[in-house]
């Protein structure tokens, strides 16, 4: 009887541990997640759209898959990858503009069987072949699959790979209770994205799928270099082996330019001159000259360059009109170069002021296509922009740096004329301009534009007026009125005040601290607006000591 009793404990006993075991599996088994993820939901597309991973974050941009072909929109791909292609709406091109070359892709020229590029809904859309073989980036391609998918990196840093060291699932999240998003087994080779602080990864398998494990399950870690084919166009500039001082010469017609000599007596160290010549005087691209033989040979003997100004200020010249049409472009491109070259002028300085934000991919493209007739002929390019703020950068500086000699920052206008009072150029105002710009625009081709005025500021209740004066003028103005300045130091300024007149002072003082502003930040050089409005001791804040 005993006996019998002992087997039965056992036998409850060995009953009780089955189903406690059971109920702990099931217990556990109720904080796993075991609810898969659909390829189509986890990257967001279907049928022939194709998600677009960029540096492992999806993008909300699609591709297409058609003819058996990736097509990536062109506004994500100059966003992202490479804003050097260009749609010429005007002659239905896409244009890409090299160093010594530009190329146009047109559709009629194109095997419409397989196009480089195609239209569809108003975006154009460009193959991943034709984008691949002029960027510098790498691609994994996942066409093949349910969700159609594209990753895509442009860095040259090594990355991680590693092998799974045991069967476990692959999630959306850090945490098990986050979906399935597939099944890993022992062996399989991973790429390594990013080690989390919590003892998760995130990964991507052979087959494309991102998600999480942890970590414990990474095993064999090496390091991987990226192959990219892809060599970079080189751009030449034609930089001066000395600091640059420069000042623009305001012009208003040929009798003026005899005026030459009598200002630059007055100088000291200027090496760079740009007159006014060149007008745009149409929205097809045609353009004024007051240019002069005399005034090069005079300039050029002693032994000051001259970057000729081409101007947009004409009130019925629209520039988004003007600079969107590839004639428009290639005549006013054509005209600059030949009048340059017609009058051994040594460069050719932009100053295409009050640019929509519309305007910006035109412009940049009109600089691109102007510096390679300019780099074929040896001309310097310059180009003059508004003091870098976040509301210009449409501006482009970083495609001007790459393709033009020097990118101008005009640190001034800070308040001007028809605004609130106050300083023309104070030195916080330039110094952020030209932290700004140096995000963009190397040192040594980034030049300090420089104010030679002020503005006297008269304040009558709500209504505020002003009149730009030169040094010399705004020195008399103090003189007549006993005014008595004092320096800001917050401002870098001498401030005076007579009545409801006020003036926040350009002088040596204030120009001086400019100049060792631009100095500290190894600039290239400086540019003055303008010539005639500084007084004769002004040119010692150029002089090294």
């Amino acid at each position: 009887m005993k006996k019998i009793l002992t087997v039965l404990l056992v036998l409850v006993l060995i009953v009780l541990c089955i189903l406690g075991f059971f109920a702990f599996e099931s217990k556990k088994d109720s904080k796993t997640n075991q609810e898969t993820i659909s390829q189509t939901d986890l990257f967001d597309v279907s049928g022939d759209d194709i998600a677009i991973i960029y540096d492992f974050s999806l993008q909300s941009s699609k591709g297409l898959f058609k003819n058996d072909r990736a097509y990536l929109p062109l506004s994500w791909i100059r966003d992202y990858i490479n804003d050097r292609y260009y749609w010429d709406e005007s002659i239905q091109s896409i244009i890409y503009t090299l160093p010594d070359d530009i190329e146009y892709f047109r559709l009629p020229d194109e095997a419409p069987d397989n196009p480089r590029y195609f239209l569809q809904n108003g975006e154009v859309y460009l193959s991943l072949d034709f984008v691949l073989s002029r960027s510098c980036i790498y691609c994994s391609q996942f066409l093949e699959e349910q969700a159609k998918r594209l990753y895509i990196n442009d860095t040259r840093d090594a990355y991680e790979t590693a092998e799974i060291s045991k069967k476990t699932s692959l999630r959306t999240g850090e945490s098990v209770m986050q979906r399935v998003v597939t099944e890993l087994n022992e062996g399989d080779p991973v790429r390594i994205i990013k080690d989390g602080d919590n003892g998760w990864s995130r990964i991507l398998t052979d087959s494309g799928l991102p998600g999480y494990v942890e970590g414990k399950y990474l095993e064999n870690r090496t390091s991987t270099e990226p192959v990219i084919a892809y060599s970079a166009p080189v751009y030449s500039h034609l930089l001066m082996d000395e600091e640059i001082i420069m000042v623009w010469h305001q012009l208003e017609n040929q009798i003026s330019n005899k005026n030459v000599s009598y200002l630059l007596e007055k100088t000291d160290g200027i090496n760079v001159i740009s007159p006014t010549w060149f007008s745009v005087e149409d929205n097809d691209g045609n353009i004024s000259s007051i240019a002069s033989h005399d005034y090069v040979e005079y300039v050029h003997g002693k032994g000051i360059k001259v970057w000729a100004l081409a101007d947009n200020f004409k009130p019925y010249v629209n520039s988004t009109e003007l600079l969107s049409s590839h004639n428009s472009r290639e005549r006013l491109i054509d005209q600059l170069v030949s009048h340059a070259l017609e009058y051994d002028i040594d460069g050719i300085n932009i100053d295409f002021e009050n640019l929509e934000e519309k305007c910006g991919d035109h412009f940049v493209e009109f600089i691109r296509e102007l510096s390679v007739s300019c780099r074929r002929e040896g001309l310097v390019l310059s180009v003059d922009n508004p003091n870098m703020q976040s509301f210009n950068a449409f501006y482009g500086r970083h495609a001007q740096a790459e393709s033009a000699d020097y990118v101008i920052n005009m640190g001034y206008d800070e308040h001007f004329s028809g605004g609130a009072a106050g300083s023309v150029a104070s030195l916080p105002f330039e110094d952020e301009g030209l932290l700004n710009c140096l995000t963009q625009v190397p040192a040594n081709q980034l030049i300090s534009g420089i104010p030679f005025y002020t503005r006297i500021w008269t304040i009558d209740g709500a209504k505020v007026s002003s009149k730009a004066v030169g040094i010399e003028t705004a020195r008399e103005w103090i003189t007549d009125n006993d005014v008595t300045v004092n320096w800001d130091e917050a401002l870098g300024q001498n401030y005076g005040q007579a009545g409801n007149k006020h003036l926040w002072m350009e002088d040596e003082e204030s120009l001086k601290a400019k100049v060792s502003l631009g100095r500290n930040c190894n600039v290239a050089g400086f540019a003055a607006w303008r010539l005639g409005m500084e007084a004769p001791d002004i040119w010692n804040i150029f002089k090294k000591q």
